[in-house]
């Protein structure tokens, strides 16, 4: 039988560290280098509306999937360990909590795109739409990073129930005088 639990941390931290790396490369190069380019703001918009259909896709069920992950192992380990899936759980919460912000940007820029206002101009307005959402993209960065690093320090502090129970019975040694051979009972 394969352990739950085992599964549970395999996934949470893949997934937390793919959230990580998602929203990393977002702000730290495909947003920077498109603010950059020397093209119209429908152009911009037009890669940037790409990146975000296909995120769309991708990251709602893997988030919805490591946050009940790290909601299992919240519950079914002790101690410190159990403090550090909360913690990350939260931080993944806290990051959906910044959607709300930013997808009504998102929602502009697409407005923008499908109305033709971003191909009359020269890509000051799309540098601005995306600039923004860089600005609380860092935010989602940042709690994404709490989360993997949480999840890495609990894999580290691997304190669960069963865990316990297996060390305990590995440490733990006969008291019974009659199990004893050097008393002579047997």
């Amino acid at each position: 039988m394969v352990n739950s639990l085992l599964i549970a941390r395999s996934f949470s931290t893949v997934s937390c560290g793919l959230l990580l790396g998602s929203t990393a490369w977002a702000g730290l190069a495909v947003m920077p280098s498109l603010i950059a380019a020397q093209t119209t703001s429908h152009a911009k918009l037009s890669v940037f509306n790409g990146l975000i259909e296909k995120a769309g896709i991708i990251l709602p069920p893997v988030f919805l999937g490591t946050v009940a992950s790290l909601g299992y192992l919240s519950y079914s380990t002790v101690g410190e360990t159990r403090t550090s899936y909360a913690v990350a759980a939260a931080s993944l919460v806290l990051a959906l909590g910044l959607q709300v912000v930013i997808v009504p940007k998102n929602k502009e820029m697409q407005r923008q795109l499908q109305t033709g206002e971003a191909s009359k101009e020269d890509g000051t307005e799309g540098s601005r739409l995306i600039g923004e959402i860089l600005y609380w993209n860092w935010g989602r960065v940042i709690l994404s990073a709490v989360a993997f690093g949480a999840v890495l320090y609990a894999a580290e502090n691997n304190h669960s129930l069963e865990s316990v129970g297996a060390a305990f019975e590995q440490t733990s040694k006969p008291m019974l005088a009659a199990r004893n051979l050097e008393y002579g009972l047997e």
